[in-house]
């Protein structure tokens, strides 16, 4: 448990940069000192900081460097010497609230691999580009709560908070609200909702945080409901348009199937609110194969590509064939079958979220086993839908990460149209879906 002095220095340097309106990220990058170390200097981890470095920082708090010296040594005065005396400290108060990380019900002892380009870009729209609402989305099972983890491990030193929440593990809005602002030091949040998030937005603004929600899917709306949210969960879309449009320091990031329409429309670089689907990647699927000591063989690459690289795919079926196959991937692959297993429940989930128009859609798609061009998709549909719903659906499932689009042509259109226009009807988008979901679809039917 931390000792009281440690307590005590946490809570004299909040009252300082409280007091002078800056923080620990704002001193580094004004007076060229390293974060980490600023970090641990305030969060009472540096015993005996040196004198140069405290004449430095007392003079971006406007205090004299011997008051300051104090903080360390003697706290009690050093309250006194700076005129501090309002700070009270409730030394019964859990370690876990004064924690500088509350990491929740995040996975522990997952290893990352594979996604060194993925984890530089994300980590830069972060740190560069100062990204207040970052989504990471993509099909289930394809390592977005795995990547989260990993970045938020890499940036740890970046932030003077994390907080990490699986919403699955929790009821309302006001909870994780609540848990955030007890990571802060707020011990009794404001009454309403609005207070609170209020409240929260200041402290975004004072420090900088990382906050991370993981399976925003199933806060979200299903079927044919026309709200985002579902219902007793729509104080999330609150508190998400005011982090994304309020100037701060922080970031929030959503780890989800699915990406909300809300925070869709807000996505920009002016607004420094950005979206990033994460595919599949042959890498990790390697390495999935060579911890479950597969036999190596040039099989493997078939194996990944009739997945689709989808990682939990190949580690799912990579166990079924080292039980039945003894890990010969070629012997499997005679059969010229997919096997889901366990993750036809993950499928089965997210297919049933969708609505009729959208499950209309993929099983055309599923059962034409091609790519389809809008134009296809409305010829099928006859005088059902209009082009426009048909959009909006398939602008959905894009959104659900269940279809993807393949820009193609169509050469034999060209006798049709002017010369003009054969490099426009060369561009077409189609759209097709992974084959595992193929699989999934046609075998419900």
């Amino acid at each position: 448990m931390p000792s009281q002095n440690s307590n005590l220095i946490v809570e004299i340097f909040q009252k300082l940069l409280q007091k002078n309106n800056t923080n620990a990220y704002r001193i580094s990058k004004e007076q060229d000192i390293d974060k980490a170390y600023l970090s641990k200097l305030f969060s009472g981890a540096i015993a005996k900081p040196g004198k140069n470095k405290l004449a430095v920082i007392a003079k971006a708090l406007n205090i004299e460097l011997e008051p300051l010296q104090l903080v360390f040594s003697n706290p009690e005065i050093a309250i006194q010497e700076l005129s501090l005396e309002n700070i009270e400290l409730d030394l019964n108060l859990s370690p876990n609230i004064r924690s500088k990380h509350d990491w929740g019900a995040a996975p522990d002892g997952i290893v990352c691999y594979g996604r060194k380009s993925e984890m530089i870009d994300l980590q830069r729209l972060i740190k560069i580009n100062c990204c207040r609402v970052l989504t990471i989305f993509g099909m289930g099972g394809i390592g977005k709560t795995t990547l989260a983890m990993e970045i938020a491990r890499q940036l740890e030193t970046e932030f003077d908070h994390i907080l990490w929440r699986t919403l699955t593990h929790i009821s309302l809005v006001e909870v994780v609200i609540q848990d955030a602002l007890r990571l802060f030091g707020n011990k009794k949040p404001e009454a309403t909702i609005s207070q609170q998030i209020a409240n929260l937005l200041q402290y975004l603004r004072d420090r900088r945080c990382l906050l991370i929600l993981d399976q925003v899917e199933t806060i979200l709306s299903t079927g044919n409901a026309l709200d985002i949210y579902q219902n007793g969960y729509e104080f999330y879309g609150e508190l998400f348009k005011q982090i994304a449009e309020t100037n701060h320091q922080s970031c929030l990031v959503l780890v989800s199937n699915e990406k909300p329409k809300d925070i869709s429309i807000l996505e920009g670089d002016s607004a420094s609110i950005y979206s990033w689907q994460l595919k599949g990647s042959t890498a990790v699927c390697y390495k999935i194969l060579q911890y479950k000591e597969m036999i190596p063989s040039p099989a493997w690459d078939e194996l990944i590509a009739a997945y689709r690289e989808h990682p939990l795919a190949i580690k799912i079926v990579g166990s079924m064939i080292k039980e039945l196959f003894d890990g010969n991937v070629s012997e499997f692959l005679r059969l010229n079958t997919l096997f889901l297993g366990d993750l036809e429940f993950i499928l089965h989930e997210q297919y049933y979220r969708l609505s009729d128009s959208e499950k209309y859609i993929v099983n055309i798609i599923a059962q034409m086993n091609k790519p389809l061009s809008l134009q296809e998709l409305s010829e099928q549909y006859a005088t059902k839908l209009r082009a426009s719903e048909i959009m909006n659906s398939l602008n959905n499932l894009k959104r659900r990460s269940l279809i993807e689009i393949i820009v193609g042509d169509k050469s034999w259109q060209k006798s049709f149209v002017p010369l003009s226009q054969e490099v426009q009807i060369n561009k077409i988008n189609f759209y097709t879906i992974q084959p595992v979901v193929r699989k999934y679809i046609t075998s419900q039917t």
